[in-house]
């Protein structure tokens, strides 16, 4: 069997650095390339919603902080893809992860991707393995 490109999801998050590793390690196995995602969903406070007000402020940080979560996990995913012999690129996007994933699925052969730790607070940032399958 043999894969030509590996595709995983990543996030700047502590327990995604093991999922990360094993994609490296398995595309330097099979000789295929590394595809890295990475997504994160924003949503405008519902709250503020609801009373008819949004702070341009609030969304101007909750849209920084999103930019700034996604070029953290680029920058670990592009300083590992480099030990790829094949190479890796790296796709972004703000939207629900699993929908990023699965859309970047097409370009892969095997995706490597894990369950949510149950520590870990939201799912903003998280493609939960069965909704990318389903």
């Amino acid at each position: 069997m043999s894969y030509a490109s590996i595709l995983t999801h990543f996030v700047a998050e502590p327990d995604a650095e093991a999922r990360l590793t094993l994609a490296a390690d398995l595309a330097n196995q099979f000789g295929a390339n590394l595809i890295g995602v990475g997504a994160e969903f924003f949503e405008p406070p519902s709250i503020a919603e609801s009373v008819g007000y949004v702070d341009g402020e609030t969304l101007v940080a909750e849209a920084q902080a999103v930019s700034d979560d996604l070029q953290r996990a680029k920058d670990r995913f592009l300083e590992i893809g480099k030990t790829v012999r094949a190479g890796a690129s790296w796709r972004e996007g703000v939207g629900l992860p699993w929908e990023l994933v699965a859309e970047e699925a097409r370009a892969a052969d095997l995706i490597v991707c894990g369950r949510h730790s149950p520590d870990r607070w939201g799912l903003h940032n998280h493609a939960d393995p069965g909704d990318v399958l389903m």
